[in-house]
């Protein structure tokens, strides 16, 4: 873990970084989970973002969720910009009356105006730490994604497979075809070091849909990229872009 609270290259206000953080639960961490063979799939919750021009990806995405014959009674949370019209909101909540609702607006309001552009996608881990604070498990999912009900993800095998054998308490699950290297702004490694080489043989996944248990070895991790994203030039670097080129390997 980066320790952001010490001398380093994060160079945000320092007690506001540490004010943001402690009230994540990323400092001195409460809601920690010590035994994971407690957990099942019963105590996941999926947690999802969206914002005005994604309310019908959003519909789609809660819809396919419940069609899933093993999330039918899963909590969904979802948390929405603060463009959002309140007719369209009804819309939402008539055909996905059980989720439950969260502005970004109150979160955000301490934090600085960057981290609210959607494009620079910094919102992503600080929803999800943001949710950890009460919840042990989380599938955190963009509301572009669809579940299939059919031929698709065995969930009970997945989430038991994941609390027993994964060793950092996080997964990714949609590869990309390309390096981290190949599309990470070199500016970046200011912040976060890292050994270029490897990276250039390592192939990245994307963050669309995430699966989370609270234990201090998650919380840590969340601690690091969450800190990036309160950066202003480490997420989203002056010079960087938000499409791939075209030759990007």
């Amino acid at each position: 873990m980066v320790n952001v609270t010490e001398k380093s290259n994060f160079n945000q206000n320092l007690v506001e970084r540490i004010l943001i953080l402690e009230g994540l639960d990323l400092i001195s961490s409460k809601n920690i989970v010590v035994d994971k063979s407690t957990l099942s799939i019963k105590d996941l919750k999926i947690v999802t973002v969206f914002s005005l021009d994604h309310v019908q990806q959003a519909i789609k995405c809660c819809q396919s969720i419940r069609a899933h014959p093993e999330l039918t009674k899963t909590k969904i949370i979802a948390y929405i910009f603060d463009d959002m019209h309140q007719d369209v909101l009804h819309i939402y909540n008539s055909l996905c009356s059980d989720v439950e609702i969260r502005h970004l607006k109150k979160l955000f309001e301490k934090y600085p105006d960057y981290v609210r552009k959607p494009k620079e996608y910094r919102f992503k881990h600080i929803i999800t730490a943001d949710t950890l604070k009460v919840e042990k498990l989380i599938l955190y999912v963009d509301a572009s994604i669809s579940f299939r009900n059919s031929r698709g993800i065995q969930f009970e095998i997945l989430i038991n497979d994941f609390l027993k054998n994964n060793t950092i308490d996080a997964a990714l699950f949609l590869p990309t075809s390309h390096s981290v290297f190949s599309v990470t702004h070199p500016k970046m490694y200011e912040f976060l070091p890292a050994d270029t080489e490897k990276l250039k043989h390592l192939e990245m996944y994307m963050a669309g849909i995430t699966l989370w248990v609270s234990t201090q070895k998650a919380k840590n991790l969340l601690h690091t990229i969450v800190s990036c994203g309160l950066e202003q030039e480490c997420m989203a670097p002056n010079g960087s872009l938000q499409e791939c080129l075209p030759h990007v390997t």
